[in-house]
């Protein structure tokens, strides 16, 4: 009954938004009394019915610069960060080195290990990511929503994370080892996890503490999410096998080889698009990957690798993942036919990457915060700063309610499906013995497909409205 009580108190204020809210900035906007426990129940509820929905997503971030004021720990590039959290997937917790594996299905929606983040950090030799299990410890940390970011707490955190075993066997480079309490490659095991923990508080684990995360979620078919967690195993099996070999497993490049570049490729690994050719790291590969964005983005794909150059910047895994997801013109049946990525992922899961639970999630930094400023996002990097408010930012003139509201999202996403069945259905009936074979073939499976993702819009509607919110 307490917690019923204590529910109805943090929550009551809050239902007068349309639907569920996921972009902290509206939320703050629209509600600037709300208190960071409010939000941070609240956000716990949207999770939780989001969860129920998509028991297997990918969520892409974008985080802000990192300006700490604790000791031990150093200001990061105006980039910003990439991250990755995978529902349905979990810590392979019989591993020596950070590993994934695909979570039991008996394994409950609610368990606080169920989902993994993964995070790539320029300080490790001899694996690629980090794997931090639970939604809570990636993101939020141990620390209640509410609670003031002091520097005690971020000590109380830090003690927090080195009691895991979730940096256990993690090397740092040579180079990055300045402010560890030891000199050189005579740290001892404990001594290594310490200094990655203190300087990482913030990136790496606990990022609601140091940084706003600006995320797309995209529900994935099981059989797509397992590529995911196949592709990443193989990139920090191959770095840990090279460590132990005596060579250097993994050497970070801000140009080359950085956290988006693997954040891209992983989910390229789904045919979801393309993936990024990497170079080995020299001068003249770095001088290639600088203009190569630019040219790819011009069409001169030839240069640069394919269609999305060398370069990987954080904003930009945001901003295709929004495009082509959110705002991929399903309703258009043609254009689809003429997308090979598309094309792709029907053929290999029956699956179009438009539908329900497509939308932008905006988890804000803790506001009672004496320990870090907030920073800016890496904006500016060959993307017009009005190509990523649209999608974030309430006052930009093209942003849409649907890109964050959960209700207007499923209501968004059902009538374009709707478009798209009766169109793709008048034609099939019509123009079928006027079409090409492999047209006509594309046409059928991309009818039931569409008809697959109606039927999930719909059962979300119903998952939505048994939470007691209305959405008509």
């Amino acid at each position: 009954m307490r917690a019923v009580i204590l529910f109805i108190f943090l929550l009551a204020p809050l239902f007068c938004f349309a639907g569920l809210e996921y972009n902290d900035l509206i939320l703050q906007a629209q509600q600037p009394e709300m208190s960071d426990q409010q939000r941070g129940a609240y956000r716990n509820l949207a999770t939780q019915i989001y969860n129920e929905m998509n028991p297997y997503y990918a969520e892409v971030c974008t985080a802000t610069q990192y300006l700490p004021h604790v000791p031990r720990a150093t200001k990061g590039g105006t980039g910003g960060h990439a991250t990755l959290f995978l529902q349905g997937a979990c810590l392979d917790e019989s591993s020596e080195y950070p590993k994934l594996k695909m979570c039991d299905e008996t394994t409950p929606q609610s368990d606080p290990h169920k989902g993994v983040g993964v995070s790539l950090n320029l300080m490790f030799s001899n694996v690629r990511f980090v794997a931090i299990p639970g939604r809570d410890n990636f993101f939020k940390g141990p620390e209640k929503w509410g609670q003031a970011i002091t520097p005690e707490v971020v000590e109380k955190t830090r003690a927090y994370y080195f009691s895991k075993p979730w940096h256990n066997n993690i090397k740092i480079a040579s180079e990055e080892r300045d402010g560890c309490s030891c000199i050189n490659f005579k740290c001892l095991p404990n001594e290594l996890k310490q200094c990655l923990i203190d300087k990482n508080t913030g990136i790496d684990f606990a990022i609601s503490y140091a940084r706003t995360s600006y995320c797309t979620k995209l529900p994935l078919p099981k059989e797509a999410l397992a590529k995911i967690v196949s592709h990443l195993n193989k990139q920090n099996t191959q770095a840990y096998i090279q460590a132990k070999n005596g060579k250097r497993g993994y050497k970070y490049d801000v140009l080359l080889d950085n956290c988006s570049h693997l954040i891209h490729n992983a989910l390229a690994s789904t045919g979801f698009f393309d993936p990024k050719k990497q170079l080995s790291s020299n001068l003249i590969n770095k001088l290639r990957a600088l203009p190569s964005e630019w040219l790819a983005d011009l069409g001169f794909t030839y240069f640069t690798g394919g269609e999305f150059g060398y370069m990987s910047v954080p904003i930009h895994n945001f901003n295709r993942i929004a495009q082509r997801s959110i705002k991929l013109p399903v309703k258009i049946p043609e254009l689809m036919w003429k997308n090979k990525d598309v094309s792709k992922t029907l053929s290999r899961y029956s699956w179009i990457p438009s539908g329900s639970g497509n939308m932008i999630e905006v988890i804000g930094m803790r506001t009672n915060n004496s320990s870090f400023d907030e920073g800016e996002v890496g904006v500016g990097f060959l993307l017009a700063k009005e190509d990523f408010e649209q999608f974030t930012n309430p006052y930009d003139s093209d942003f849409k309610p649907y890109y964050s509201d959960l209700c207007q999202n499923l209501q968004f996403h059902k009538d374009n499906l709707n478009t798209a069945l009766s169109k793709t259905s008048m034609w099939l009936t019509s123009l079928s013995s006027k079409m090409r074979f492999n047209k006509r073939q594309f046409y059928k499976t991309y009818n039931e497909a569409i008809g697959i993702s109606l039927s999930k819009v719909n059962d979300d509607l119903d998952i939505y409205r048994s939470h007691g919110f209305s959405c008509d």
